[in-house]
């Protein structure tokens, strides 16, 4: 197989490069458990811009371990026999 003549060019081009060109010596290559919990953690862990005090954690479904959970602010028993109650149903899907 060949080319035409017509298909092939050569140029002399001149270039300047500013700043240095830095090539890492040492790589890392572990990666283990606790860097893929952070950034698990730092993707989906969000503050409320309207309320900085309250926070989430929206894991993903296919990872969560607790679909939903119901929990009282206060120390009342009354709402503790309630909050079992509301755990205990089925959740629909």
């Amino acid at each position: 197989m060949s080319l035409p003549s017509s298909a092939i060019e050569f140029k002399s081009v001149t270039t300047t490069e500013a700043g240095q060109r830095i090539i890492p010596s040492i790589i890392e290559p572990s990666f283990g458990i606790s860097r893929i919990l952070y950034a698990l953690l730092e993707q989906n862990f969000v503050v409320r811009q309207d309320d900085e005090q309250r926070t989430v954690l929206t894991l993903p479904a296919a990872i969560a371990p607790i679909q939903a959970c119901v929990l009282t602010l206060t120390q009342t028993p009354e709402l503790d026999t309630l909050c079992e109650q509301v755990g205990t149903l089925p959740i629909e899907q």
